[in-house]
C-alpha cells in the first residue's frame, strides 16, 4: 500500500509546522477528504484548507490532547537520545523556555529550528 493509496482514503490530513513545498510529500495532503492546516506563515494549501490554523504547532496539539484527555508528559532532555547527545556536544536549545529553565526541560521545544515567527 502506497502513501498516495493511503492519503485518498484518508478522511482528514493534519497539517502541522510545513510549507508543503517539498514533493512528493507535499502533495500527499490534498489527497484526503479535508484538510486542516497549523502553520505560522503561509502555504500553498492555505487555499484549499477546510481549516488554517495560524498558531504554534505545540500549542494547538496541546489543546487537542488536552480535549482528548491524552497526558504529555514534559520533555526532559535527559531522558532523551538526541537532546543529551546535542548538551553533550555543547548545542544549546532554541526554545526561549528550555534556555530558561537549562537543560532539564519544561513545555514542547525546537531543537535547532522550526517555524518561528511572531505571535499574532
Amino acid at each position: 500500500e502506497t502513501s498516495t493509496e493511503v492519503s485518498t482514503r484518508s478522511p482528514l490530513s493534519l497539517v502541522l509546522g510545513t510549507s508543503l513545498k517539498v514533493p512528493p510529500a507535499s502533495a500527499l495532503p490534498r489527497r484526503s477528504r479535508a484538510l486542516v492546516v497549523c502553520n505560522l506563515q503561509w502555504t500553498a494549501a492555505d487555499a484549499r484548507a477546510n481549516l488554517k490554523l495560524h498558531a504554534r504547532c505545540d500549542e494547538v496539539m496541546l489543546a487537542v490532547c488536552r480535549h482528548l484527555e491524552v497526558e504529555v508528559r514534559e520533555y526532559d532532555s535527559r531522558e532523551d537520545p538526541i537532546g543529551r547527545h546535542l548538551l553533550a556536544g555543547g548545542g544549546k536549545f532554541t526554545s526561549p523556555k528550555l534556555a530558561r529553565r537549562g537543560s532539564t526541560g519544561g513545555g514542547a521545544a525546537e531543537v535547532g529550528g522550526g517555524s518561528g515567527g511572531e505571535r499574532d
